[in-house]
C-alpha cells in the first residue's frame, strides 16, 4: 500500500476503493452501512409495508454485496444521482470508491424512506392501496434519523464533549479565557443541561 504524506492537488491519490479487505471502506460497507439501515427499520416499526419493504430490499443488495443499483427517482437532484451512478453501473458495492458508495447509499436510503414523495423506487413489489399511498406520503420530508439525533441531542454528555472540545480549541488562541466563556454561554442556551456546574 502507497503512504501519502503530502498532497498533491495536481496529482491526488487514488480514491479508497470499498474492496480491500478490513481496510476502513470495506468494514464500512460490510458493516457499519447495514447496520445503520437496520437500526432505521428497528426506529421506525410504524413505516408502511411498502417503505420496509424498500428498504430491506436495499439492505439486501448491500448484505449480498449485488450490483448497485441506480437511484429510479424523479426527484430534482435524480439526474445528477444518475451522472454519478453511470461509471459504477456494472460494479458491486465491494468493487466502487468508498466516498461515491456511502455518499450514494445515504441517498438511496432516503428514496426508499420516502423522503422525496412517491415512488420510492420505479417497480415497487406491488401497487399501494389510497391507505397505503398516504400512509406513505406522510414520511415525505421526515428524517429517518430523527429520533436518534433527537437522543443525542438530549444527551448530557454530547454537549460536554462538544464543550470540551471548543473550550481545549481556544485555549491555544488570543482572548481565549472570553471566547470560551462566552461559548460556553452559547452553548447554555442551546443545551439546558449545561450549568456553571459543568463549566
Amino acid at each position: 500500500m502507497t503512504v501519502y504524506t503530502e498532497f498533491n492537488p495536481h496529482q491526488p491519490p487514488p480514491p479508497l476503493l470499498t474492496n480491500e479487505p478490513d481496510s476502513f471502506p470495506n468494514l464500512t460497507m460490510r458493516q457499519r452501512i447495514p447496520k445503520i439501515l437496520q437500526d432505521v427499520l428497528t426506529d421506525h416499526p410504524n413505516y408502511p409495508l411498502e417503505i420496509t419493504e424498500a428498504l430491506q430490499a436495499l439492505l439486501d443488495e448491500l448484505v449480498n454485496n449485488d450490483l448497485v443499483g441506480p437511484l429510479n427517482s424523479n426527484a430534482p437532484d435524480a439526474s445528477l444521482w444518475s451522472e454519478a451512478w453511470q461509471p459504477h453501473r456494472d460494479k458491486r458495492w465491494l468493487e466502487i470508491p468508498w466516498f461515491f458508495a456511502e455518499a450514494f447509499f445515504y441517498r438511496r436510503l432516503l428514496q426508499a424512506v420516502g423522503y422525496f414523495g412517491w415512488p420510492l423506487v420505479t417497480v415497487q413489489l406491488r401497487s399501494p392501496t389510497p391507505q397505503g399511498r398516504a400512509a406513505i406520503e406522510a414520511w415525505e420530508g421526515v428524517d429517518p434519523f430523527q429520533t436518534r439525533k433527537q437522543a443525542e441531542l438530549h444527551n448530557l454528555t454530547t454537549w460536554q464533549t462538544v464543550q470540551a472540545a471548543l473550550r481545549d480549541t481556544l485555549q491555544t488562541e488570543d482572548n481565549a479565557e472570553n471566547d470560551a466563556t462566552t461559548l460556553v454561554g452559547h452553548l447554555s442556551c442551546l443545551c439546558p443541561f449545561l450549568d456553571d456546574r459543568n463549566t
